[in-house]
């Protein structure tokens, strides 16, 4: 049994859940479901007279005149906002399928039951090919801790065997890493740090990474370190580091010159490098200049190869033309 104390917050409840943009709730079903729901039992006028107190809290309440029905009408999250997130969930590959649908039924939670009804797809997110990895929460939280407390981490980094399965295979061996930045591209959550005392980025997988715990050691030791790999990053831009690594390979970043084989290729240069491509000429075949690591570059071009011709740097054209030559010979 309720008190009559929270009676507002129990309106709250069945109007969120029972009213939207198209459905009204009347006084009488109201009285109803407090009565049956939380063993609450009110008249008309306490229901109408909290009604008023939501509203003058500022909660967006609006009532039928004429049938004498309210709705709530604003929410923490309206449909639109939702149906984004949840489809942003299903197109992870960082969390397991069991955390996705956890998530997006959290976030519907936050619906009229009759909008709720448009995501009954949710179970579908199980049979995404994702990760099985069940600790990623867990994960974010302790590099977030770490990277916040200017501390080291270590982890082990898993790999797949011949039956395709993620295997530890170097137990007893931990790698020691300074996290600076957690980056979610392409549906999956990778971590930008250094290594030990290398002074180039690491990039690593979250969902490859196991047994993550902050590294305790003695504060002299750590700051001296920690002060040595800051002094790399003082002017680090992530934003251009993310750009110029589209697959988040670790390569050179160069700049090469591509020609296209017609106008209608631009969409693809611009949907994946952006700002970090510069046309050159214009016309049939327009030419541009992209930045970007090389092997990204050179598995990009391979996947668009008949959109797309490299120019220059020639060591970049004769790495694809090995590839294309060992390709040729594999097919034959």
């Amino acid at each position: 049994m309720y008190p009559k104390k929270a009676l507002p917050f129990l309106i709250l409840n069945i109007l969120s859940e029972l009213t939207d943009n198209d459905h009204y709730c009347s006084q009488k079903d109201l009285v109803a479901h407090l009565e049956r729901r939380y063993d609450l039992t009110v008249d008309r006028k306490a229901v109408g007279s909290n009604i008023d107190l939501l509203i003058s809290l500022g909660y967006d309440i609006d009532q039928d005149k004429y049938k004498g029905g309210y709705r709530l009408l604003s929410r923490d999250f309206d449909p639109t906002e939702v149906r984004f997130m949840v489809d942003a969930l299903f197109s992870s590959k960082s969390i397991s399928g069991k955390q996705a649908k956890a998530l997006a039924e959290k976030l519907t939670s936050k619906l009229s039951k009759y909008e709720q009804k448009d995501y009954s797809y949710i179970y579908k997110s199980t049979d995404v090919n994702r990760s099985n990895n069940n600790e990623m929460f867990f994960i974010v939280d302790v590099i977030s801790e770490a990277i916040k407390e200017k501390k080291l981490i270590q982890f082990q980094y898993l790999e797949y065997n011949e039956k395709g399965e993620l295997y530890n295979r170097f137990e007893n061996w931990y790698r020691k890493v300074s996290p600076y930045y957690l980056i979610n591209s392409n549906g999956r959550y990778y971590l930008l740090g250094c290594m030990n005392n290398k002074k180039s980025p690491s990039i690593f997988r979250l969902d490859y990474m196991y047994d993550v715990k902050i590294y305790e050691e003695d504060e002299t030791h750590r700051y001296t370190e920690m002060r040595k790999l800051d002094g790399d990053y003082e002017h680090f831009d992530i934003s251009q580091f993310v750009n110029e690594h589209i697959y988040f390979y670790n390569t050179e970043v160069i700049t090469a010159l591509v020609e296209l084989a017609s106008p209608g290729e631009i969409k693809d240069i611009m949907d994946w490098f952006g700002k970090n491509a510069t046309m050159v000429t214009m016309g049939e075949h327009p030419q541009y200049e992209i930045r970007c690591d090389e092997q990204a570059l050179i598995y990009w071009v391979m996947q668009y190869g008949d959109k797309v011709k490299v120019l220059s740097p020639a060591s970049m054209i004769e790495k694809i033309k090995k590839i294309l030559d060992k390709m040729q010979k594999d097919y034959e």
